[in-house]
């Protein structure tokens, strides 16, 4: 039966390159939840998402992406009358 393939040790201790998050690219990921109100966990989870996610353009980009949905209609024919959708 062979041996396993023993490796060098120094590939071992090697670090991961480690990922550079940038702010752009943390945005790119935080504007694909699905609501609004599911931005508060992140906003929980550092102060480098809370940063994010408060900045005017985001918020400006994600109500562009998640317009808030239409909950009906007020019709003032006999009194106020609320129409859901």
């Amino acid at each position: 039966m062979a041996s396993p393939a023993r490796r060098n040790p120094r590939e071992l201790e090697a670090p991961a390159p480690a990922l550079r998050l940038t702010d752009d690219l943390l945005a790119d990921i935080l504007i694909r939840l699905p609501a609004l109100a599911d931005l508060g966990r992140p906003s929980a989870v550092c102060p480098t998402f809370r940063r994010v996610i408060a900045s005017h353009s985001f918020l400006r980009r994600f109500r562009a992406l998640h317009p808030s949905p239409l909950l009906g209609t007020l019709s003032g024919q006999c009194g106020p009358d609320f129409l859901p959708a």
